[in-house]
């Protein structure tokens, strides 16, 4: 659906091109798993508190909230979209680079304000660009964002493995490495053109006007805070039980090996739940999953919590993104994409990174654990009572927008 009459012409979906999506999302997510499930034990090291580690988690998100749409609106309003992706991919190299001769708060902080502000737009371009190539086939985006999956899988248990015998902060250097290959990859993406027809900022007040679609953002906000402390604190919570960094790969990477049914089917899943059953079903198992950990007294009962990982990002993910994309007027596909992405990785990020980390330090992280999955799984029920109605109409609404 489309917010104009405008045709839209786009060129046939060949395998070359599938293949090179897919390559593309292994490279990059695996590039984010060598750093991201570490973060956490980095700043410990570094020897910060759980508020400290808290606010620079929260940072980038935070940052994202006006970088994100800043820089996806910027490639909608100008059609450079690979130029301003390319330029957000160097930007991380470098400062990921430099981030392990960093030794003190104040200059972690300017690091981590560096890549939110100027490449915080990456995935959500990289989504648009695949989601443009598949044309009416968007229902086909999760099979190829299923190589990121796989991808985040290979290199978690790798870098696990590593990091048993080998310092904390490579995993900066092989981010690096990975993203230099990542942006080779990437110089021959085609994006969609802006529109002609309608100004930028005619379609963005439309869309922002729509009740429907600002409600399907809320819900998407209040799923990622849920699932904030489960997916940041999952190592803090290993490392209490006297687990090594092996472990913890291990453990990310069975939560990988659940993601790839709902990537392979995710179809399927968006045919017979629609985007917003989806969303709703992740929230469930969201507020499920982080009242087992509270519990969770051994390894081998987050080992097997894993399992549930599936239906909580991953379910989340391909929802907002079909959605997003089948909303957005024409031309603003970058940036209907940057506003889920900003308000999933964003917004809700951010609230829930930054509240855990409060939390941590005041009930303790079972406590934490206890009070994330309580507040998820109350809002829940005021979602499917309240929201399901105004939901379930969303996509209609938004197209008419």
């Amino acid at each position: 659906m489309q917010g104009t009459n405008d045709p839209v012409v786009v060129s046939p979906v060949t395998p070359a091109k599938v293949i090179r999506s897919s390559v593309i999302y292994f490279v990059s997510f695996a590039a984010l798993a060598a750093v991201a499930p570490y973060l956490v034990l980095y700043f410990e090291s570094l020897g910060f508190n759980g508020q400290q580690i808290g606010l620079l988690l929260s940072l980038g998100p935070l940052i994202g909230l006006v970088a994100v749409p800043f820089w996806t609106g910027l490639a909608d309003a100008t059609g450079r979209h690979r130029l301003i992706l390319m330029g957000g991919m160097t930007v991380a190299i470098i400062v990921y680079g430099l981030v392990p001769f960093l030794n003190s708060y104040g200059l972690i902080m300017v690091a981590v304000f560096t890549v939110a502000a100027l490449s915080s737009q990456n995935y959500p371009l990289m989504d648009s660009a695949t989601v443009h190539m598949l044309g009416d086939q968007k229902d086909r985006y999760g099979r190829i964002r299923l190589w990121g999956t796989i991808g985040w899988g290979v290199m978690v248990a790798i870098v696990g493995w590593w990091l048993d015998t080998n310092p904390l902060h490579t995993i900066f250097w092989i981010y690096s490495g990975m993203t230099l290959l990542n942006l080779l990859l990437v110089t021959n993406l085609q994006f969609e053109k802006k529109s002609e027809s309608i100004p930028y900022f005619q379609n963005v007040r439309s869309l922002l006007r729509n009740r429907a679609w600002i409600l399907f953002l809320v819900t998407a906000f209040l799923a990622s805070m849920g699932m904030a402390p489960h997916g940041t604190y999952l190592s803090l919570l290993l490392q209490d039980m006297g687990t090594a960094p092996s472990i913890l790969g291990i453990t990310i990477m069975l939560s990988t090996i659940a993601e790839a049914p709902v990537m392979f089917f995710s179809t399927n899943l968006i045919r017979r739940f629609g985007s917003n059953g989806l969303l709703l079903t992740a929230m469930a198992v969201i507020g499920l999953r982080n009242v087992l950990y509270a519990f969770a007294t051994d390894p081998w009962q987050v080992m097997a919590l894993q399992a549930l990982h599936g239906f909580t990002f991953p379910a989340m993910w391909i929802a907002g993104v079909n959605f997003a994309a089948e909303a957005a007027p024409k031309g603003l596909n970058a940036t209907a994409q940057g506003m889920f992405g900003v308000v999933l990785m964003g917004f809700g990020s951010a609230a829930g990174n930054l509240v855990s980390g409060v939390l941590i330090d005041q009930v303790g992280l079972d406590g934490m654990f206890l009070s994330a999955g309580s507040v998820a799984l109350v809002t829940l029920v005021f979602m499917l009572f309240i929201g399901r109605r105004v939901l379930a109409n969303a996509k209609t609404a938004v197209s008419k927008a």
